[in-house]
């Protein structure tokens, strides 16, 4: 940056903060300044702490909206898991696998063509993982 436009930069920062302030003078420009003093003080107790509250339970209560619901998406993920473990302990799926293989060759190929077997392990899954999402 050149030394001229740093001088600009300076030069006008510094203009523009002696617009800014007020000049109180003599009693009544004393007055004037605790006026000020009061309506800033009664405006910092009548809406600025108000406001902050607000802001603060807006805030606390997205937070806890936001946490519960990633606490209730990584519980389903869990009760998902728990169940598929209990899946595979019970061998459902070979069970089932075993009892349609005592059918005749034409229900079993019906069977295979409507996705019954499909559709029932689905069932199965939902209803067992329904069971262990009741304990969390």
């Amino acid at each position: 940056m050149t030394k001229t436009k740093l001088f600009i930069i300076t030069f006008f920062t510094l203009m523009s903060f002696s617009v800014l302030a007020n000049s109180y003078t003599g009693f009544d420009g004393w007055l004037d300044m605790m006026s000020d003093f009061i309506t800033d003080f009664w405006a910092f107790f009548d809406t600025d702490i108000p406001e902050f509250i607000i802001r603060f339970y807006a805030w606390l209560i997205e937070w806890v909206v936001l946490a519960s619901l990633k606490l209730e998406l990584e519980m389903i993920k869990f009760s998902w898991l728990v169940a598929k473990q209990i899946l595979e302990n019970f061998n459902v799926t070979s069970q089932v696998s075993s009892a349609l293989s005592a059918l005749p060759a034409d229900v079993r190929a019906a069977v295979a063509d409507m996705r019954a077997l499909d559709a029932f392990n689905i069932i199965i899954n939902a209803y067992v993982t329904r069971y262990v999402m009741r304990f969390f």
